[in-house]
């Protein structure tokens, strides 16, 4: 909820500004620099109070992974032997920061699983307790 005598200036031409910027690759300290631009504390209180634009951002910020991973293909195709070590750090930075944007289509894969004793099923005991006539 916004301060009281605090006034906001949020608006739907704002909100969409900033979504563009993120889907362009813009990180949104940048996009608060621009003139007209809200600072980004006043992004970030419309992050809590504003679930739509909330969302909106979250997506924006899922097809920035998809941009760096558009970047990754890019960089793979116009590297060359003089540019190997320092195209090596850049993708790796993509890399890593597509795989912070959108998780679960460019982070590493992990599987978790539980066994029993000696890699055996999982063995599982109730226990009723008496309720001692209370609930």
């Amino acid at each position: 909820m916004a301060n009281p005598g605090r006034p906001s200036s949020y608006t739907d031409a704002i909100a969409n500004k900033i979504i563009e910027g993120l889907m362009d690759g813009k990180s949104l300290v940048k996009i608060c620099e621009e003139d007209g631009m809200p600072s980004r504390r006043t992004v970030l209180y419309w992050l809590d109070e504003k679930p739509e634009f909330c969302a909106k951002c979250a997506r924006a910020r899922e097809m920035q992974a998809d941009l760096m991973d558009d970047g990754v293909i890019d960089l793979i195709r116009t590297t060359r032997p003089e540019t190997a070590a320092s195209d090596r750090v850049k993708l790796a930075a993509m890399q890593w920061r597509a795989s912070k944007l959108a998780p679960k289509k460019y982070g590493d894969l992990t599987k978790h699983e539980v066994t029993g004793a000696d890699g055996g099923p999982l063995e599982a005991t109730v226990v009723i307790l008496p309720s001692n006539g209370r609930e």
